[in-house]
C-alpha cells in the first residue's frame, strides 16, 4: 500500500492492489498513445493528459509523472499558440475555438490552485482573456450561450478564475454574459423562460446541462453564489422562471424524468434518455439542486431530492450509461454523486457513488490490455484503430484513471470544475 490515506471507497469487491494495477495499465496505455493528440483542451486534448499525470504524481510520488505533466503543459502551450480563427477546424459538431482556449485555461487554473507546485500562469491568463473577449462578443451577438460552441465556454473559464482570484475582469465578463442571458430569454409563460440552442444545434430548445436551459440556470446559480450578481429578489425571480420551465417538463418516468427537448410534439417517442452527466436527468437534477440552494424552496427541494434518490438507485445499463468515462459514463456519475454526498450527507448518495466506482472497474475487458481493456462511446467501430478521445480526460482513459485515483485518495480534488457541472461553490 503506497499511502497511509484510508480507502474512501468501501463495499466493493476490489482490493487496493486491484485498483492500483488497473491504474498502472491505464498509464501504460496513455503513455503509448500521446502522439495521437493534436489539441490543447482539457476535455480531449493534451492539457487533460497533463492533469492526469499530475494526479499520478500526487498519488504515486514518482517524479517521472511530474516531468510528463510539465512536458504536456508545454505541448499544450505549443498547440494553443498555433491556432487562430483562420486555421481552427472543429473536430466535432459544436466545437469552437473558444472552448479549446477556455478548456486549456481551466486546466492551468486547476493545476495552479489545487497543488503546491508554485506555478504562475498569469501571463497566459491575460492572453486567454484577450482572445476570449472577441470570441465571446461574437457568441453573444449570435445568441449562442452553449458550453461548447458559445459564450458559456468562456463563461466557465471566468467562473473558475473569479472563484480563485476574485478579479474584476472576470466579474465584468460574467456580468456581461448574464445581461445577454437576461435580454434573450424567451417567455413561454409569464413565469417560465427558456433559451434556444445555437444554430449548430438547429435552434432547438434543449433542457439538459450540455446545450440547454439547465446549463444556463446552473451558470446563473453559480454567479449568484459567487457574488458576481446580487442575490436579490430580481435575480432570484429570474432564476426561478428558468427552474419553472424545466420543472414543467417533469414526467413520471423514473428512467427519464426530463426529456432532452422542450417540444413533446417534435419528439413524442423520447421515453428514455442517457443516464450520465452530459444528457438526461443527472445533469438537469444537478442544475436544479444548485438553483434551489439559492431559491430555498422547500417543496422543490423535496421533489429534487426524491428524483435524485430514485436516480441514485439506478444500476448499470449500457442502453443508458454508455461506458466508464466522464462525459457519458460511470466516472461522471461517480463524481456527481460523490459531490452531492459531500454537500448533503444523504447516505444513498454514498452508496450510489461507491456502486458506480465499482462499475468503472467492472467495465474492463480483462482479456486485453489494449486501451486498458476499455471501450468508449467514441471508440471507432474498427477496434484496431485508435483515436485520441479514447485516451482523453473527458471521453476516455485519463478521466477513468483520475476517477479511480480520487476514489482511493480522499486528498485528491474533484474534476467537476473542468467540465459541464462546473466548480462547486
Amino acid at each position: 500500500m503506497l499511502h497511509n490515506q484510508p480507502l474512501t471507497i468501501n463495499n466493493i469487491k476490489y482490493t487496493l492492489d486491484d485498483i492500483e494495477n488497473n491504474i498502472s495499465v491505464i498509464i501504460e496505455a496513455i503513455d503509448q498513445n500521446i502522439e495521437l493528440f493534436d489539441d490543447a483542451s482539457s476535455d480531449y486534448g493534451t492539457m487533460g493528459l497533463a492533469i492526469f499525470y499530475f494526479y499520478c504524481h500526487q498519488y504515486f510520488k514518482d517524479e517521472k509523472y511530474l516531468e510528463k505533466g510539465e512536458q504536456l503543459i508545454n505541448l499544450s502551450i505549443v498547440w494553443v499558440s498555433s491556432i487562430s480563427q483562420e486555421n481552427y477546424k472543429p473536430k466535432y459538431k459544436g466545437d469552437s475555438l473558444s472552448n479549446v482556449i477556455s478548456s486549456f485555461g481551466k486546466g492551468l487554473l486547476f493545476i495552479q490552485y489545487h497543488w503546491n507546485y508554485e506555478y504562475n500562469f498569469e501571463d497566459f491568463y491575460t492572453i486567454i482573456e484577450d482572445t476570449l473577449e472577441l470570441l465571446t462578443e461574437q457568441s453573444l451577438k449570435e445568441k449562442d450561450f452553449d458550453y461548447f460552441s458559445g459564450a458559456l465556454s468562456a463563461g466557465h473559464f471566468h467562473l473558475n478564475k473569479y472563484y480563485y482570484q476574485k478579479d474584476e475582469k472576470s466579474k465584468l465578463v460574467l456580468q456581461k454574459i448574464y445581461s445577454a442571458i437576461h435580454e434573450y430569454a424567451i417567455y413561454h409563460t409569464p413565469n417560465e423562460i427558456y433559451w434556444k440552442s445555437s444554430a449548430v444545434y438547429n435552434n432547438l430548445v434543449y433542457l439538459g446541462i450540455s446545450h440547454g436551459c439547465s446549463m444556463i440556470l446552473n451558470f446563473i446559480s453559480k454567479i449568484i453564489q459567487l457574488g458576481v450578481i446580487k442575490d436579490d429578489n430580481l435575480n432570484q425571480n429570474f432564476l426561478n422562471k428558468a427552474v419553472n420551465l424545466v420543472m414543467s417538463k417533469k414526467r413520471n418516468i423514473s428512467t427519464s424524468y426530463f426529456p432532452n427537448f422542450f417540444s413533446d410534439e417534435e419528439f413524442p417517442k423520447e421515453l428514455n434518455t442517457i443516464f450520465g452527466i452530459t444528457y438526461g436527468d443527472l445533469g438537469v437534477l444537478y442544475a436544479l439542486y444548485n438553483a434551489n440552494k439559492i431559491l430555498k424552496n422547500s417543496i422543490l427541494e423535496l421533489e429534487i431530492t426524491d428524483m435524485l434518490v430514485t436516480s441514485a438507485e439506478r444500476k448499470m445499463d449500457l442502453k443508458f450509461t454508455y461506458d466508464a468515462g466522464v462525459m457519458y459514463g460511470a466516472s461522471g456519475i461517480f463524481s456527481a454523486f460523490k459531490e452531492l454526498y459531500q454537500t448533503t450527507d444523504i447516505p444513498i448518495y454514498k452508496e450510489c457513488y461507491q456502486y458506480w466506482y465499482g462499475q468503472i472497474m467492472e467495465l474492463r475487458n480483462l482479456k486485453t490490455k489494449e486501451k486498458a481493456g476499455y471501450t468508449f462511446v467514441c471508440t471507432p467501430k474498427d477496434l484496431k484503430k485508435s483515436i485520441s478521445d479514447e485516451f482523453s480526460l473527458g471521453w476516455g482513459l485519463a478521466g477513468v484513471g483520475i476517477s479511480l485515483l480520487i476514489g482511493i485518495d480522499s486528498s485528491l480534488p474533484s474534476i467537476d470544475e473542468l467540465g459541464l457541472l462546473g466548480k462547486l461553490v
